[in-house]
């Protein structure tokens, strides 16, 4: 059996009946899916539910959430709160709101303990690539000019002033960049809000970004799949895990090959350049939002350096070879026969 809803918001919920599936107290179990393209790429809910009612409530609550996040951390949209901040944060202190202030000290604190490797002040390098844009760069990047750009960046010229919840920044021409770290940050939201709501079974994806909770339509765990970073038809692995995040990042989703280089998205704020020591970089962490930096920073180190660490969170690597590397704790969660 199967339905869908539609809503004028363009979204789509999509209703199948999942078979003989019950509840624990025998009442028989839904499935609900639904889609929406936010922040520049899909997001997807899965759910499951003994009442339709109340799942559908509660996953157009959890878009709704994405959609909010979106509108004060978009900085490719004039009049968001971090565009506000873009625009002025030099001449003055800019007063922001609580939820963005936190969010922004989080941001320095990402920075500072993974030692430069993820920074949100990268925004004038990811501008000047264009690949978050209609106009991506089209020829050869100008190493002189990144070196130029290099003197706008750095998270340490972010003045954050928490007794009157202000930003300012220290050096003309900075522009802050939340395309790393919102959207784990609203996986996690949105997650949140689906289990105040009463749902506890999901899967929510967006772009390639999961949190999953409780059990998938046959009651077990869920099964997720990683991308094969060259073949999209394919999968490189899969991991079963529940109440757990898979974040990944890759150089596949936003690039440009130019002299047979593929300049991708993913910035080394080191250098300015895109790495071009891995493929992908998955790793499961307890929150999206510290999984999209994690899985950025442990890409830009690459899988050598990374080889006879000490880390205990999962990680999985496709390098620039397309050779796969992953950690004891990652093979505890990966599915056989993958």
């Amino acid at each position: 059996m199967k339905y869908r809803y539609f809503q004028s918001s363009l979204l789509l919920i999509t209703l199948f009946l999942c078979g003989s599936i019950y509840a624990q107290d025998s009442s028989p179990l839904f499935e609900l899916q639904v889609k929406k393209n936010l922040m520049g790429t899909e997001f997807s809910i899965t759910a499951l539910h003994t009442s339709i009612d109340t799942c559908k409530k509660a996953l157009l609550k959890a878009m709704k959430e994405v959609e909010r996040i979106e509108s004060f951390t978009s900085n490719y949209k004039k009049g968001t709160e971090i565009s506000n901040v873009n625009d002025s944060a030099f001449n003055h202190p800019v007063k922001i709101s609580t939820e963005l202030f936190q969010l922004l000290e989080r941001c320095v604190s990402y920075s500072e303990k993974y030692n430069g490797l993820f920074d949100i002040t990268v925004g004038p390098i990811t501008d000047y690539f264009g690949l978050n844009s209609e106009h991506p760069l089209v020829t050869k990047p100008d190493l002189k000019k990144i070196d130029s750009l290099l003197q706008f960046t750095g998270y340490k010229l972010i003045q954050l002033d928490k007794n009157n919840q202000t930003v300012k920044f220290l050096r003309d021409g900075m522009k802050l960049d939340l395309g790393g770290i919102a959207k784990g940050y609203a996986i996690d939201k949105a997650s949140e809000r689906l289990k105040s709501e009463g749902v506890k079974d999901f899967l929510l994806s967006g772009g390639g970004d999961i949190y999953v909770s409780g059990f998938n339509p046959k009651r077990e765990k869920w099964t997720v799949g990683i991308k094969n970073p060259r073949d999209e038809t394919k999968l490189s692995g899969a991991i079963t895990i529940t109440d757990f995040s898979a974040a990944t990042s890759g150089d596949y989703e936003r690039y440009k090959i130019i002299d047979g280089i593929r300049y991708h998205h993913i910035i080394n704020p080191k250098t300015g350049i895109p790495p071009l020591v891995s493929q992908s970089s998955t790793v499961l962490v307890s929150t999206c939002e510290e999984g999209v930096v994690l899985s950025k920073v442990l890409f830009i180190l690459g899988a050598e350096k990374l080889a006879g660490s000490e880390t205990d969170t999962p990680y999985f690597i496709i390098d620039s070879e397309g050779k796969p590397h992953f950690n004891a704790y990652f093979g505890q969660f990966t599915t056989e026969n993958n």
